[in-house]
This record gives structure tokens, sequence and C-alpha cells, in this order.
């Protein structure tokens, strides 16, 4: 197999030439980020658009998702977290008793 996924060149079709990525010859792949033609490519490795909203315009982030797809799962996340911190930091103030037993007794 000459790459992962291609059997030959997506752009001249040889296998003679050592891949270089995307499934492009050396040639083929240094001519492309040469002239910025980007045709052939793919939006992502595995996915063709986004897994959120559907898009293929905005640029791929991670994990199947676009970059503004991507920030807003991050900052839900991050909001959702900070609940979690701000909860486990203490609990109330009317759950604040002291023990009976940690009081001392009292002096007469």
């Amino acid at each position: 197999m000459w790459a992962r996924k291609h059997r030959v060149c997506r752009s001249c079709g040889t296998d003679r030439r050592p891949h270089k990525g995307h499934g492009f010859c050396v040639v083929c792949y240094f001519r492309r980020r040469r002239t910025g033609d980007t045709e052939h490519r793919d939006w992502s490795r595995e996915h063709d658009y986004c897994v959120v909203c559907g898009t293929d315009e905005t640029p791929h982030r991670a994990k199947g998702m676009c970059e503004e797809c991507y920030w807003k799962e991050r900052w839900k996340k991050e909001k959702e977290k900070a609940k979690l911190r701000e909860i486990r930091r203490g609990m109330p103030e009317h759950r604040r008793v002291i023990p009976a037993w940690r009081l001392a007794p009292d002096r007469e």
C-alpha cells in the first residue's frame, strides 16, 4: 500500500514517488503548498464536515468539530467545571454547624 488511505497520488496518480501527506506524492504535495491549491484537501482526516453544525466552510479544530462548535463545547464544559468547583469549595454557611462535642463545656 502506497499510503494509509490511498493506493496512488490523488493528483498525478503515480505510486513511484514517495508519499508525502494527505494522499499526495512529494512533488504534488509541495506544488499544492506553493500554489495554494486546496481543491483536493479534505475537511479533516475522518470527517467531511462538522459533526455538530454540518458546515465545511469553517476550518476543522478537533474531535470532528469546526472552530466555532469546538469553542462553544469547550466553554460549556468549562462552565460546568467551574460550578462543580464552587460546590466543592465548601458547603453553604447554614450547613457549617459545629458539632456539640467540639464545643467547650460552659464555665460557671
